[in-house]
């Protein structure tokens, strides 16, 4: 992983905008005494420039957490987030949507931030589970949304009439240590489960003023509350697209997007058409022989899934559509952790590997907060699907990530999606995937729920 982690510090720094970095001061000469000829010379010594602090900057790009780990491992997304809170500079905005939140340490410092250094603190979260801390910020933030800081509870998707979540967890900066327009998106919200219960990801990119100002663009929406007409906003670049979306089940939108720009057209009442799902599209994209310097190397173009949700109605076209590209000679693998029994059975009796990343079953409190019910207090959040091999009639290495689960409920959720072109990115994910694979991290999907603990060991 060490060695993926230099090849993505490299490639962020290409894919971003270049930031004005504080520059160091010029390199200082050794003190040197100089004296005249005569012995009665009063010596002078050339004084030492002053030593310049190069600002803190935040870490680039994937990183995964363990919560079978050490402490740091287990908070690998926290620390992320919290240690840009902390940095961030005075009279800067920060901007939170998250779907849960009960993190005192986050909370405290997003306050102190406020407090002391007059930081623009924007909160939106969903109203599933109202926390302690969550009703502590809002007290002392306001909840007037046209103020500069605010933490707003939505009532449902923050961009829709009713029903569904903000689901979306992105946390933005813009100015923190040395770093502007951070952007830091996760699978993972603001909650101790999350690091000691979940494998997570976290993805972070800076200095990109395009994608940050589409993405305060989706904020003010949120923060309003309200339905809006156009669902889906793109933005695309060449080695990243972030589509924030709440598809539903009747189209109002289609986005029209060329690089670096972000538009979108909306349909004619008179031609309404029901949403196709966004999965199934991109699967109908593959194509299973591929060169032999992409997919597995012999010809085969491989699709890697971990999925948190993969059940309901909508999960059975595309467990097919995965069977039939399986049958059609690409390499598959799936990782799952609350799947339908339809989509298990689909996928078995294609051949398609399969694991599971469900553990230590017992009472839990419901998503919704509304009971408890019997379920993993272990488990994997994830929701990627990772491709190389032939893509949209090109051999390519993508991964998809983000928030969305592949259930009915994501089309009336406020989600975003990334997908990340290039190698780096996919071996960065691969490597996650591999791991986990591999390790005690998951067991064969056998539909039971009665696993405990996992055995050691655990990394």
């Amino acid at each position: 992983m060490a060695g993926a982690t230099a090849a993505m510090a490299t490639l962020m720094a290409a894919a971003v905008v270049a930031l004005p970095m504080q520059a160091d001061g010029a390199p200082g000469s050794t003190p040197t005494t100089t004296a005249s000829a005569s012995p009665s010379a009063t010596p002078t010594t050339t004084p030492t420039p002053p030593v310049v602090k190069k600002p803190w900057m935040p870490d680039l790009g994937p990183a995964f957490n363990n919560p079978l780990g050490s402490q740091k491992q287990k908070y690998v997304v926290n620390t992320r987030i919290l240690k840009a809170v902390k940095h961030a500079k005075p009279n800067s905005t920060i901007r939170f949507s998250t779907y849960s939140f009960d993190r005192e340490d986050i909370t405290k410092a997003l306050y102190q931030a406020h407090k002391k250094k007059h930081v623009n603190v924007q909160v939106v979260v969903n109203h599933n589970v109202v926390t302690p801390n969550e009703l502590w910020l809002q007290r002392r933030l306001g909840k007037n949304t046209k103020k500069s800081s605010f933490f707003h509870i939505c009532r449902g998707s923050c961009r829709g009439k009713g029903g569904g979540n903000e689901h979306a967890k992105i946390y933005s900066f813009s100015a923190t240590g040395g770093a502007k327009d951070l952007m830091i998106e996760s699978s993972g919200n603001l909650t101790s489960g999350a690091a000691a219960g979940q494998w997570n990801d976290v993805f972070s990119i800076m200095g990109n003023t395009k994608l940050f100002d589409t993405w305060v663009k989706v904020f003010n929406q949120y923060k309003k509350d309200k339905p809006v007409k156009k669902r889906t906003i793109l933005y695309k670049s060449k080695q990243l697209d972030v589509t924030w979306h709440r598809l539903n089940t009747a189209a109002t939108s289609q986005p029209i997007a060329t690089k670096d720009k972000v538009t979108t057209i909306s349909a004619r009442k008179k031609k309404k058409k029901k949403a196709g799902d966004p999965v199934l599209a991109r699967l109908n994209n593959v194509s299973c022989s591929t060169s032999a310097a992409h997919g597995d190397g012999k010809g085969h173009t491989v699709i890697r899934i971990i999925m948190y949700a993969w059940f309901g109605n909508r999960s059975v076209p595309i467990a097919r559509k995965v069977a039939a590209l399986k049958h059609a000679g690409c390499n598959v693998e799936a990782i799952l952790t609350e799947p339908g029994g339809q989509t298990v059975s689909i996928l078995r009796a294609a051949g398609v590997p399969l694991r599971d990343a469900a553990w230590n079953y017992g009472e839990k409190l419901a998503t919704d907060g509304s009971k408890q019910v019997w379920g993993p207090r272990l488990y994997s959040h994830l929701k990627w699907m990772l491709i190389s091999g032939k893509y949209n009639g090109v051999n390519q290495d993508i991964v998809f990530a983000g928030s969305e689960n592949w259930s009915g409920i994501s089309f009336s959720n406020d989600e975003v999606t990334l997908q990340l072109t290039g190698a780096a990115f996919y071996k960065a994910y691969l490597g996650q995937f591999n791991h986990m694979w591999t390790t005690n991290a998951t067991h064969t999907e056998t539909g039971r729920e009665d696993y405990g603990w996992p055995p050691k060991p655990w990394n």
